[in-house]
């Protein structure tokens, strides 16, 4: 087996399911022109392989940390920044907004970025009467409205993790198959970073 088919396998099946784990399509769309440039495949045989791929049992260090069938459970990425973006939509709309939409909007661009927020905003203005409907719809009370905000974003910022995280697993998956030392030491002390901010952010959720 020469080199290249041998490497082809090995992102086939050891970094391929687990950029499955990333929710964001944009994130995997940057993870897969990554892996294109990094070992010659093209994007286009990557994509391929990757509808065909199947979730991972990620390494046992990680087990507790990122179970597969738990994450299936919580709210998807999408559908937290759709409910956000209905908010902001709504109270835009609103002659006497209930809650700081500069603030929401800073508070959720901490978490994703600006470039991304504005973009996100952009796509879903095709559906602003839709999202103002259902946001109207579901906030009968201010209270209600202020508390679910903050689960909103707590959770947001709990996907933004597991993605990184996903992704960082995925880099050192690569990193450890071309024995890179270095990058090994510096993937691995980043995804204990990640797994220390999600544990202290799911320390202040226990405490809510």
């Amino acid at each position: 087996m020469d080199l290249g088919h041998k490497l082809g396998k090995l992102v086939e099946k050891k970094i391929l399911p687990l950029v499955a784990l990333v929710e964001s399509a944009i994130e995997r769309a940057h993870f897969i022109s990554t892996i294109s440039k990094r070992t010659g495949i093209k994007e286009e045989a990557l994509w391929e392989d990757l509808r065909r791929v199947k979730m991972p049992n990620l390494p046992r260090a990680y087990a507790s940390e990122e179970n597969v069938n738990k994450a299936a459970r919580l709210p998807r990425k999408t559908n937290i920044e759709r409910r956000l973006v209905g908010i902001i939509f709504w109270q835009e709309s609103q002659p006497h907004p209930a809650v700081d939409i500069s603030s929401l909007k800073g508070e959720i661009a901490a978490r994703v970025g600006e470039e991304y927020l504005d973009k996100l905003i952009e796509v879903l203005a095709l559906e602003k009467e839709t999202l103002i409907f259902e946001a109207e719809s579901y906030y009968s009370t201010s209270e209600k409205l202020s508390k679910d905000i903050v689960e909103l974003l707590n959770n947001l910022s709990d996907d933004v993790l597991r993605e990184k995280q996903a992704r960082l697993l995925s880099e050192l998956t690569y990193a450890e198959i071309v024995k890179d030392e270095a990058d090994i030491a510096r993937l691995s002390e980043e995804v204990q970073t990640v797994l220390k901010e999600r544990a202290v952010l799911e320390e202040k959720r226990e405490t809510m």
